[in-house]
């Protein structure tokens, strides 16, 4: 059975509840070499009561290449790979705010083209 790829955040981990959604994939075991780093181990653990994998916030591909380094264990891989696809479309805290303005500015330069063309269509016609 597949576990919820995704929650709220808040659990007892000492983890401010503004640091990002906790991504899961199912993971029968965590193999015996994999040891989180320090600086990783407050954003990934495995919940061995559920049987599966957690990763808080957005994932990078540096933080993934060390994670990918753990274990070679193929449904580890697998695990890591869904967590990976799962938590890069989120955005990291401090640039969610430059992204939304990219997206409006976007937005915006996209109708003053379709508009432009628009007009420029109506005279030529």
């Amino acid at each position: 059975m597949k576990s919820p790829s995704s929650t709220t955040v808040g659990d007892s981990r000492g983890v401010a509840p503004d640091c990002g959604t906790i991504h899961y994939a199912a993971l029968a075991a965590l193999p015996g070499e994999c040891r989180f780093a320090e600086d990783l181990a407050r954003r990934m653990w495995y919940e061995a009561d559920e049987r599966r994998l957690a990763f808080r916030g957005f994932m990078s591909k540096a933080t993934f290449d060390r994670l990918e380094g753990l274990s070679k264990d193929p449904a580890y891989q697998r695990a890591l790979e869904e967590l990976f696809r799962e938590s890069v479309f989120e955005l990291p805290p401090e640039s969610a705010g430059r992204s939304r303005l990219v997206w409006i500015a976007l937005v915006v330069a996209v109708g003053a083209v379709v508009l432009g063309l628009g007009a420029l269509l109506a005279r030529l016609w």
